[in-house]
């Protein structure tokens, strides 16, 4: 028996519950942080020859996630490792990829904004340093064997939502073309404010106040001669006082490479790349919401999205309060379920329907359900070198969903061994297909093709649109 595809869609106390006993596992802890980080990993197949390197590989370019605010080409934790040869080896037989692992800078380094910063300095240098590492793999990847005209960029959360960015980055109007198409595992799109708005504004305030800057007139200066230790502490104390959840430093509008609200970019329609195929797990936002602390619906969609008005805010209770835990049942959710269903649709699955809708016809959808169906949960499968490697261990299944990320890499079509016919997801009643990944009860992997649910559509068009209040 097949577990339920609509409690997953929603994040029932079952779930929840297994997710909380497990919360050890979602613990980020800081890394040593240094702006001296803009390096880069190139894992190139064992067997390249003389032939193979005439025909040059496909290449695809990894972006890590951690909010903006942690992570590294090593990855997330203490125990993981994003080993290049992990997608080599997952590559169709035959056409092996060229894999590249980048870093960039994160937190206060690569995001800091406001109105000084961008008129004494420069705005989104995180996302700038992903730009920087891309155009160095044009230029210098057929030295490696790769094809600079064949380029994938994949990401997993703020790496997915970084992927998104370059796709729509200058307007779409980036040149020379960096990349042929993107994936997108999980995208994130927080709220993304004009760089001088009075929320990253008020954000910026605290970080003279608390360095021995807080009595210089110029502080942007004085913070520019501060120590990288004080810098980092400074950063991890602000990430960590925010709502739960939330990051402080993200992308902004910057009016350059950002130049509007991505679902505002989405709808114009001008694009750097071709094609998407992206994936969402069914529970992305049960990590994002404290348990232990339940808020009421209203206050808890006014901290998320604070310049979201009343109106907007009694629409979103009344979307999410009338969900069932059961399909056709009289349940409700319980206020901290509520809660993990808007963080995980507005911020990190909605996005992705609107990517899908923006191309339409012209992108593959995958769904991750295999429980709990938390977010990173996916990522070991297919970067088996993370930590102790998938917790479902099945080789029919695996090759039919890690296979899948490589198959679009080289073939841009996901279909591969174990997997059924995969038509493109596109807008209309018989069009918006994806493939579910999931387990039976007893262990046998599930593999089809099913329909997007409308009502999590319904709910995607009403984040949609009021995305000018939230910010996406």
């Amino acid at each position: 028996m097949l577990p339920k595809r609509e409690e997953q869609k929603t994040g029932v106390a079952a779930v929840m519950a297994t997710v909380v006993a497990k919360k050890k596992r979602a613990v980020i802890n800081p890394p040593g942080m240094s702006e001296d980080c803009l390096f880069l990993n190139v894992y190139v197949p064992g067997t390249l020859n003389a032939t193979t390197a005439q025909r040059k590989l496909p290449v695809v370019v990894w972006i890590h996630g951690g909010g903006y605010s942690r992570g590294s080409a090593s990855g997330i934790s203490d125990i993981d490792f994003f080993d290049g040869n992990d997608l080599i080896k997952e590559s169709p037989v035959g056409t092996p990829v060229i894999a590249v692992v980048i870093q960039y800078r994160l937190g206060l380094f690569g995001f800091l904004a406001g109105s000084e910063v961008g008129k004494e300095g420069m705005l989104n240098v995180g996302s700038l340093d992903q730009q920087a590492a891309l155009r160095w793999v044009h230029e210098h990847i057929p030295k490696f064997g790769g094809d600079p005209g064949h380029v994938i960029v994949w990401g997993q959360s703020a790496g997915a939502g970084s992927s998104i960015q370059h796709m729509l980055g200058n307007g779409g109007n980036t040149e020379p073309k960096l990349l042929k198409s993107i994936i997108s595992s999980s995208d994130f799109l927080p709220s993304q404010y004009l760089f001088d708005d009075p929320i990253p504004e008020v954000r910026v305030v605290p970080i003279p106040v608390v360095s021995p800057c807080a009595t210089v007139g110029d502080k942007l200066s004085c913070l520019r001669s501060a120590s990288v230790d004080l810098l980092a502490q400074i950063n991890d104390n602000m990430t960590l006082s925010g709502f739960f959840g939330t990051f402080t430093f993200t992308p902004v509008i910057d009016g350059k490479f950002i130049m509007k609200r991505i679902s505002q970019l989405l709808r114009e329609g001008n694009f750097n790349g071709e094609v998407v195929f992206a994936n969402s797990n069914s529970f992305e936002g049960i990590h994002f919401v404290n348990p232990a602390h339940p808020l009421p619906l209203n206050i808890y969609v006014k901290n998320l999205f604070p310049n979201i008005g009343d109106a907007e805010i009694r629409r979103a209770v009344e979307i999410y309060s009338s969900i069932r835990k059961d399909p056709g049942g009289n349940t409700t959710l319980t206020m901290t379920n509520q809660a993990v269903a808007v963080h995980g649709e507005a911020i990190l699955i909605c996005p992705t329907y609107w990517l899908l809708q923006a191309f339409n016809g012209k992108t593959y959808k995958a769904e991750f359900a295999i429980p709990p169906g938390d977010h990173i949960i996916d990522v070991p499968y297919y970067w088996p070198s993370q930590g102790d490697g998938p917790e479902y261990k099945n080789p029919e299944f695996d090759a039919a969903f890690s296979s899948s990320f490589l198959n679009f890499a080289v073939f841009q079509d996901p279909v591969g061994n174990g997997t059924p016919t995969w038509d493109r997801w596109s807008n209309g009643k018989n069009g918006m297909v994806e493939m579910l990944f999931n387990k039976t009860e007893d262990g046998q992997p599930v593999i089809r093709a099913v329909q997007t649910d409308e009502g999590l559509l319904e709910r995607c068009r009403f984040w949609e649109s009021v995305g000018h209040v939230t910010g996406q």
